[in-house]
């Protein structure tokens, strides 16, 4: 599990969990989330989007196996989606794939992470069966708050207007 920032530069690696597990699990049992749940942890201070007034916390990008949290944005579920939030699902996609990017530059170095490194666990570090189902209840369910569900509409409604590119529309499209 790994957080990096736009320059491609990790800024956040947990080693040590089966390959079998969601990214959001995994990321659930990471202190750094439970530094950012209580506060301990602070992303940078809230910043306006840029070419607008609005003032938008700095939040990390993840997939849809992440929970929805005002310092997680995530895509929009569901399959029959408008415009607009296909829109926000394709640029989250774009950023997305920085950190995919990021393992292809750090496998490309160092060859021995093009293939599974075969190992066992530690037995402390492996929750036991009814820590895990509990904690996938508490994932699947992916409660937010309505302030967080406004954080994701306002961002949708910028990539759709002020922060627009000009190709997005013409990709989604096409999909």
């Amino acid at each position: 599990m790994a957080v990096c920032d736009a320059d491609y530069k990790f800024t956040f690696v947990d080693i040590g969990a089966p390959g079998s597990r969601s990214d959001g699990g995994v990321f659930s049992d990471t202190q750094f989330a439970r530094d950012l749940d209580s506060g301990a942890f602070r992303l940078p201070p809230d910043a306006f989007l840029p070419g607008s007034t609005t003032l938008f916390p700095n939040f990390i990008v993840g997939d849809e196996a992440f929970p929805l949290k005002s310092y997680i944005m995530r895509p929009y579920p569901g399959q029959y989606l408008d415009h607009q939030k296909r829109v926000f699902n394709y640029r989250l996609s774009r950023a997305r794939r920085i950190i995919e990017n990021c393992f292809g530059i750090l496998a490309a170095k160092w060859r021995i992470f093009f293939t599974p490194i075969h190992t066992s666990l530690e037995k402390r570090n492996v929750p036991a069966p009814t820590d895990t189902w509990d904690r996938i209840n508490r994932l699947g369910a992916n409660n937010y708050t309505i302030e967080v569900k406004k954080l994701r509409d306002t961002l949708c409604i910028y990539l759709n207007g002020i922060g627009k590119v000009p190709w997005q529309n013409d990709i989604v499209n096409r999909q």
